[in-house]
């Protein structure tokens, strides 16, 4: 069934060179797929079409992208880079048989993820000195806990490897976070910073988890294994989603 899936796809657009108009936005609908080869990968070695598939993977979430070092305030829409590429082209990658390719490929995510974590100037999509984390021109929480729930995937795969964020890079990530936690009450910010987003103020699991994966990557100025600040704000904001989550299934 999987093979006649892939087959169907590639049929239909999906193949290495095809172009279907734009592909802006394109990782919202195409970030399930690596995770879908990566589970099949030794199948797909064994029957010979691993290296298809694999090109297939890095042709439509645009790993090249990465090759090229970026400058920063030079990368607009970054919140959307990282909810929805930067893991699909991590994957893609990890799909790849072990090779000096894909240890390229790896250094390039990682770099890039670097600049694209430093303080971006004016109204550039990124974290901003105070850890306004800025999308569309301003700041806006609703797409930032998808972008920062991306980061924190990242860290959870890369944390005590070479691939690790740069101490400079965490710091600036935790800015944007803490910026997220003063903002909200535990989970929740106001209408005044809703954007067209009024119903969409919460921190979602993945942004929540983002505390934990930080915390666990270390703190980047004392030195220390765990960051114990990101620790306990992602203890409380775990009891606080629990408790959040009984109450929508339950009632009081």
């Amino acid at each position: 069934m999987f093979y006649y899936l892939l087959d169907y796809v590639m049929d239909q657009g999906l193949n290495v060179g095809s172009g279907m108009g734009t592909n802006h936005h394109y990782g919202y609908n195409f970030r399930e797929f690596p995770p879908a080869v990566f589970l099949m990968r030794d199948a797909l070695k064994a029957d010979g079409r691993l290296d298809e598939a694999v090109a297939m993977l890095n042709y439509w979430t645009g790993i090249q992208e990465y090759r090229i070092e970026p400058e920063v305030g030079t990368l607009q829409g970054l919140m959307d880079s990282w909810n929805t590429t930067v893991i699909p082209r991590l994957i893609a990658v990890m799909t790849m048989d072990d090779s000096p390719e894909k240890a390229r490929e790896m250094k390039a995510i990682k770099r890039w993820m670097d600049i694209s974590l430093k303080i971006v100037p004016g109204t550039m999509g990124g974290i901003k000195e105070d850890g306004c984390g800025f999308h569309h021109g301003g700041l806006y929480p609703a797409y930032s806990k998808g972008g920062y729930a991306g980061v924190g995937t990242y860290l959870r795969f890369v944390n005590g490897t070479c691939y690790a964020l740069s101490d400079e890079a965490r710091r600036n990530f935790g800015k944007g976070i803490m910026a997220m936690r003063n903002y909200s009450n535990l989970l929740d910010w106001g209408f005044g910073i809703c954007g067209r987003h009024p119903l969409a103020g919460t921190i979602s699991s993945g942004m929540k988890n983002a505390y934990a994966y930080l915390a666990k990557s270390g703190n980047p100025d004392t030195g220390e294994d765990i960051w114990t600040e990101m620790l306990r704000l992602y203890e409380i904001r775990k009891l606080k989603y629990r408790f959040q989550e009984r109450v929508r299934r339950y009632g009081n």
